[in-house]
Order: C-alpha cells, then sequence, then structure tokens
C-alpha cells in the first residue's frame, strides 16, 4: 500500500531469515587464565563489569550530590562544565520560570484505561523478556478486565512518585562487536533486557513529556533526536540539498560528520 503497510510480508517473501546465537562458554581473567565453569565465567563477566560501572563519571563528581543536580546548583560542578551547565539546563529553566507549573502540572494525572491500552498496542512485538520473562506479547494478550490491574498499580506507582526497586531491574546481555564473539570481554556491547511493565508505564509517561515538549516548542526545529514523528529522513534531505545546491553553483563546500569515539564508555550511567 502507499502509506507502507504490508512492506514487512514482502520483504518477509523474498529474503529468507537466519538467526546466529553466541553463547559465552569460557573468558580470558585479567591474568591470562582461562575461566571455563558456568559458576568461574558468571564471576569473571560480573567482576569486569562491576568495575567497568565504577570507573564511569558519579552524580558527586560531576555535581557535588544528587541533591545538588536535582536543584541544579552549580557551585560543585568543575569549571569546564559550567557554561555547558548554563546553557543546557539553566538558562532554558529560566525561561519557563513563570509558567512551569501550567506546562508540567498535568503531567501525573492519573492514567486512563485507554492511555494503558494504547501503551501497550504500540510496544514492539516479540522483544526481549526481562528478568520476570514476561514478555510485552502476554500482556498484549490482556483483555479489558485483565489490564485493570495493571492500571491500578500504575496509578498507584503515579502517586508514589516511584516504581518498586524489584521490577525496576534488568537483565544484562552481551553483544559482539567483533567476528570473535563474546570471548573478549573488551569487545562486547552491553544492553540492558528491562521489565515490560516497566517500558509501558515509561513509555506513558515519556509520552505526555514529549507533548508538552512539542505543543510549546521547547526544542529546536534543529533537534531531530528524541522527537515525536522525527528521524533521519529530514536531516538526510537537508544534507542532500546542501550539497546539491553546492553542485549547482559551484560553491566550496565542507561538511563534517562526527562519530565521537568511545561516547557510550565515558557517559554517565546514573
Amino acid at each position: 500500500e502507499k502509506t507502507g503497510k504490508g512492506k514487512g510480508k514482502v520483504l518477509a517473501s523474498i529474503f529468507r531469515k537466519s538467526r546466529e546465537y553466541e553463547e559465552l562458554r569460557w573468558v580470558r581473567r585479567e591474568d591470562g587464565t582461562l575461566a571455563s565453569s558456568h559458576k568461574e565465567v558468571s564471576e569473571v563477566v560480573k567482576e569486569f563489569f562491576s568495575k567497568w560501572f565504577q570507573s564511569r563519571v558519579t552524580v558527586e563528581e560531576r555535581w557535588g550530590s544528587w541533591e545538588d543536580m536535582m536543584k541544579l546548583n552549580p557551585d560543585q560542578v568543575p569549571a569546564q562544565y559550567k557554561d555547558f551547565v548554563k546553557e543546557c539546563y539553566e538558562d532554558p529553566l529560566n525561561e519557563i520560570k513563570g509558567r512551569r507549573e501550567t506546562l508540567w502540572g498535568d503531567i501525573k494525572r492519573e492514567i486512563t484505561l485507554q492511555e494503558l491500552r494504547e501503551a501497550i498496542k504500540k510496544a514492539r512485538k516479540g522483544t526481549a523478556p526481562g528478568p520476570s520473562q514476561v514478555s510485552i506479547d502476554m500482556i498484549k494478550a490482556l483483555n479489558e478486565s485483565a489490564s485493570k490491574p495493571i492500571l491500578a498499580f500504575f496509578n498507584a506507582c503515579m502517586d508514589e512518585n516511584k516504581f518498586p526497586d524489584n521490577m525496576n531491574t534488568a537483565l544484562l546481555r552481551l553483544l559482539p562487536k567483533t567476528s570473535k564473539g563474546l570471548a573478549d570481554l573488551t569487545a562486547v556491547r552491553p544492553i540492558a533486557l528491562m521489565e515490560n511493565l516497566m517500558k509501558v508505564y515509561e513509555h506513558i509517561i515519556i509520552g505526555r513529556v514529549t507533548a508538552v515538549i512539542a505543543d510549546n516548542h521547547l526544542i529546536e526545529l534543529e533537534q531531530f533526536g528524541a522527537v515525536a514523528k522525527a528521524g533521519v529522513a529530514a536531516p538526510l534531505r537537508t544534507l542532500a540539498e546542501i550539497m546539491d545546491d553546492a553542485r549547482a553553483s559551484g560553491q566550496e563546500l565542507h561538511v563534517m560528520v562526527a562519530d565521537l569515539a568511545k561516547a557510550f564508555d565515558t557517559c554517565e550511567y546514573w
């Protein structure tokens, strides 16, 4: 169809799918010795990523304390980040200072059954489940009556400003970056498989936040990431038009595309 519906079925009929599974059966310790039993491998992996997370930038290093960060108190922020904090946090906050309650006051309204059903419907099928092994397909199979306890649970979380810790957990899975597989832990990418109920709840809250942002034009038009109904098509089209204009006019054009090395490794995980 012109809307694109049915594209998946067409591609599935043309291409053949194959899956490749990676399993971590052994791994080298820091001293070069081999860990091969299930217990030994799990201990090495746990120790590796525990150290990895400890090496990330902490809230205390960047802000002094969690409270200072929440209050946007820049006193403890290192000098090289003060301008960044001012431009990206303080100035935008001051711009909406007089209308913050108007903008965000309705964010915590009671979640309706319709909102819940729409959030569940939008979730992608077939995604990997979190620690409980409750898949999104199971949640999608619930009828209206079975969805009501989830709705009551979500509204209780909203009232308490907190999602239970025992459900705010994730399974760490490793994806190989190279053809060497998973044995070299320095060449893998960790992903977190969160609980699907947590994802649905977040989808509802984030949907409300993005609606306020879009309706009140709080993000510059040059911003394409994390914006509803946006993607790579618009910036790619803009770039192509600029290049075509340079060709047609014969004017010199310099284009730089940057992929920040180790950006993920130095991200503040909090």
